[in-house]
């Protein structure tokens, strides 16, 4: 099953701490995880759990949502614009990207020189088909 993430993984929001204080509205709680849940992370990490490995993943995991996740949930983000970087309110200066341009990295004359035989740009090896 599928669930959605109760934040956007890519944006960072930044919250003065005076709105932490008094909390405008309680969140819907966060649905604990399932037994089921827990197998299908440990295999999708190629982890093998045990049962009793499991039961305690299961009681951590649940425990952080509980702890950590809800009380974010509950901070009222009203008017609260999302940033791109964290540094951008810091400073108001646009973020610095560099062109997109498809580029040949200058690696071959290095790699050239690590190679025990080379010719014209190309590496020399062993003949292995007759």
């Amino acid at each position: 099953m599928c669930r959605r993430l109760p934040f956007a993984p890519c944006q960072l929001i930044l919250i003065p701490i005076s709105n932490i204080s008094g909390w405008a509205r309680k969140p819907a709680p966060v649905m604990p995880l399932q037994p089921s849940d827990i197998q299908r992370i440990a295999n999708l990490a190629r982890l093998r759990l045990d049962a009793a490995e499991q039961a305690a993943m299961l009681d951590q995991i649940n425990a952080f949502f509980t702890e950590v996740v809800e009380p974010m949930r509950g901070v009222d983000t009203t008017g609260v614009e999302p940033l791109a970087h964290p540094l951008a309110v810091l400073r108001d200066m646009p973020l610095r990207l560099r062109d997109d341009a498809a580029r040949e990295p200058a690696l071959r004359d290095a790699a050239l020189r690590n190679a025990p035989a080379a010719q014209d740009g190309l590496f020399i090896v062993p003949r292995v088909v007759e």
